[in-house]
């Protein structure tokens, strides 16, 4: 009976500590963003590491992607920890269940309102600081000739600031809403203004499921 117990205890040791070591690792997993829109922050061909436990568990942040062989209502989703304004989080693409991935920039919470005027942003009415820095000549597009863009520092009120591009202050989605971000949403922008999908292009981002976000990107 003694040498039962001890083989069960030890096996199930042996198994919580084989899950426990392949969820650590299979809860980051590489990302490359495959395009510009988070420049200067990502680089196109960057590869950057996405924290799939970073908010808790759902269909899409399960490891291994264990979540997409079931239906969504079958997957429990457990919440740690909300996405916060600043964090940059891959997600699948709002409302289309496709397994197309885009990264952005969160910069508005639920209930909160966001405008753009003529290229700066406004969260709840209130400009958002941005300070000059330097002007730059990259390659917005794959095969292009460099352009020049001007870089801004800029700052939330959660105080994350970061570096973006602006290659003129009225280009087409450089005045937008105000819209309410809706209950169980986040609002995103990439930090490359014209040269972006994002929340703002309604018809392809919109405002992004929390459930829909795979994870937050590392470093």
């Amino acid at each position: 009976m003694g040498d039962a117990m001890s083989f069960v205890r030890n096996s199930f040791v042996t198994v919580l500590v084989f899950g426990v070591l392949l969820v650590a690792v299979s809860s980051r997993e590489p990302y490359v963003p495959g395009n510009g829109g988070m420049m200067p922050a990502l680089e196109r061909d960057q590869r950057v590491w996405i924290d799939k436990l970073a908010y808790g568990l759902s269909a899409y942040s399960l490891p291994l992607d264990l979540g997409l062989a079931l239906p969504a209502s079958d997957v429990p989703g457990f919440a740690w920890a909300q996405p916060a304004r600043g964090d940059v989080i891959v997600y699948r693409h709002a409302g289309t269940g496709s397994v197309t991935r885009r990264v952005n920039r969160i910069v508005g919470l639920p209930g909160e309102t966001v405008a753009m005027r003529e290229g700066r942003l406004y969260i709840n009415g209130l400009l958002v600081e941005r300070e000059p820095l330097r002007a730059d000549r990259i390659v917005l597009n794959r095969g292009d000739e460099r352009s020049e863009v001007l870089v801004f520092l800029e700052t939330l009120p959660s105080g994350d600031s970061y570096e973006i591009y602006e290659t003129s202050d009225d280009s087409l989605h450089d005045t937008f809403g105000p819209v309410s971000v809706p209950d169980g949403h986040v609002f995103v922008m990439g930090d490359n203004r014209d040269h972006t999908l994002d929340s703002r292009v309604i018809g392809e981002v919109g405002f992004v499921r929390v459930e829909n976000v795979i994870g937050r990107v590392l470093g």
